[in-house]
């Protein structure tokens, strides 16, 4: 089997997984979903840092920057891709 295949194949179950992830939380409150980003273990520190300093300002001031956040680091991040300098993790 090639690397790629074996790559593709952990790519397809950390999908999955994440799927299945995502539709067990669906249907909590907005206040489970922070809890759980929050508390697990698997999320970034960077993440939860961002969502500490999001909650107590304004809503919609926090959804316009990231927007922009979005707009600028998913650009770099087709840049970087394109130039062959990253590659996609596993899960």
């Amino acid at each position: 089997m090639s690397r790629n295949s074996a790559e593709d194949r952990v790519c397809d179950m950390g999908r999955k997984a994440e799927a299945q992830e995502t539709e067990i939380i669906a249907g909590w409150s907005v206040d489970e979903k922070i809890s759980f980003v929050l508390n697990h273990p698997g999320m970034s520190a960077w993440l939860k840092h961002a969502l500490r300093e999001a909650l107590p300002r304004d809503p919609v001031s926090v959804l316009n920057d990231l927007e922009i956040l979005n707009l600028i680091l998913r650009e770099r991040s087709q840049t970087a891709q394109r130039a062959g300098c990253i590659t996609r993790k596993a899960g």
